[in-house]
């Protein structure tokens, strides 16, 4: 009879095998055994740790430029919010088209609240890229399209800059992506931004909550797709908060509480 670990082995690798993870390089996470190497670290770890929390054994004076403990780096940094906002939803399942553009400037950044209406992915299916300019971007694979819902953001930035996305869900254990696009002449999404190892960025992520940023110029559109490609849940509603925001160093700020 199988065991708790092989069961949950087989579920992973059955979820691992669609098309969609397969073409798209992603996989459940799996549970592992620590290996001797590391049972021995942990073993050892609290015999160095004898002068932690560093905060308390600082030399006289200690570190004046340092964060308190437990504080959110991202509390730190200046911006002003906008919104939120309620999202624009439309009869697309594409999501298209996009709503208007808000234009963002330095250390000003707009909310937008929503709702995912089911989650999902169809393996198999093929996405239809046809565009008002040309060949859409989006969705990322051609191995599949979403079952759920998709909804867009669109901002338009006034000066160089990063763009700093986040998202806060209502549920955790999603898999989910909240990928920016850049938009072609018929502000359509034509292709995602990419981080330094030329991977798009916000794709494939877990749980409840990411932050990114882009590096991005004067002048630049870009559309900001959230949709959630597992559970298979077509009935699932999950309530969103996007923040998008310019910043001037590339650090992002956190999003506000929730009232």
């Amino acid at each position: 009879m199988a065991t708790a670990a092989t069961t949950q082995d087989a579920l992973c690798l059955d979820l691992g095998a669609s098309a969609r993870y397969k073409a798209t390089v992603r996989h459940l996470p799996c549970p592992t055994m620590p290996s001797p190497a590391l049972s021995l670290l942990l073993a050892l770890a609290p015999l160095g740790c004898a002068s932690w929390p560093r905060a308390d054994h600082l030399p006289a004076g200690g570190d004046t430029a340092a964060l308190p403990a437990g504080t959110d780096p991202g509390d730190t940094v200046p911006v002003t919010w906008q919104g939120p906002t309620d999202e624009l939803e439309n009869g697309d399942p594409r999501g298209l088209p996009l709503p208007a553009a808000v234009t963002l400037s330095s250390e000003l950044g707009v909310l937008v609240a929503g709702q995912l209406d089911g989650t999902g992915w169809i393996a198999g299916a093929t996405p239809d890229r046809t565009g008002s300019c040309g060949t859409l971007g989006f969705p990322l694979t051609d191995q599949g399209s979403y079952a759920g819902d998709v909804d867009w953001l669109a901002v338009q930035v006034d000066q160089d800059g990063w763009l700093c996305g986040s998202v806060a869900l209502s549920r955790d254990g999603l898999f989910f992506d909240l990928v920016p696009y850049t938009l072609d002449d018929c502000d359509e999404p034509a292709a995602p931004l990419t981080d330094d190892q030329d991977q798009p960025l916000g794709f494939d992520q877990q749980g409840a909550t990411v932050t990114w940023s882009a590096p991005v110029q004067q002048g630049d559109r870009v559309g900001v797709a959230l949709a959630a490609a597992w559970p298979q849940d077509p009935s699932g509603v999950v309530a969103w908060t996007v923040g998008l925001s310019l910043s001037p160093t590339g650090r992002c700020p956190s999003l506000p509480a929730s009232p």
